[in-house]
């Protein structure tokens, strides 16, 4: 077999891998979508499911977004968060979190292949932002689609 013969069979079939990757990608956000479209039913049910509300406040502290009640708990600003703790939650949670735009396949994929390797859903791939949603909108079910 000549080298650009074996050149050209080996782009096609990265073509043909690509080609399944982007499917598979398609076929799992569809499923996605349609398996969690009943847990968005209404307003009502997403932000009293966790018996949480939003309030988003400007930086002069006054509210200028609110969902409901937020539970009583005390508020302190980012500036006033020891830089130390931001760094560890960041460091524990989302080593990577200033370097995706909250969703991380290099995460979701190492994630995924050590639940594969110890054949349990034990790690999560999850970035921070990917939590607040999940603990904000959906239940707290863990199974291999949801996954």
């Amino acid at each position: 077999m000549s080298l650009k013969r074996f050149v050209n069979d080996l782009k096609f079939d990265l073509f043909l891998v690509s080609l399944l990757f982007i499917a598979i990608i398609v076929a799992v956000s569809v499923l996605t979508k349609i398996s969690f479209a009943t847990d968005f039913s209404s307003k009502e049910a997403i932000m009293n499911r966790n018996d949480k509300g939003v309030t988003l406040y400007d930086k002069t502290g006054r509210p200028f977004f609110k969902l409901y009640d937020a539970p009583n708990k005390s508020y302190v600003s980012l500036s006033q968060t020891p830089k130390s703790l931001q760094q560890a939650v960041l460091s524990a949670e989302d080593k990577d979190f200033y370097k995706h735009n909250g969703f991380s396949v290099k995460s979701i994929a190492g994630a995924a292949l050590a639940d594969v390797k110890k054949k349990e859903l034990a790690y999560g791939g999850s970035t921070i932002t990917q939590q607040l949603a999940k603990n904000t909108f959906l239940s707290s079910n863990k199974d291999l689609f949801r996954k």
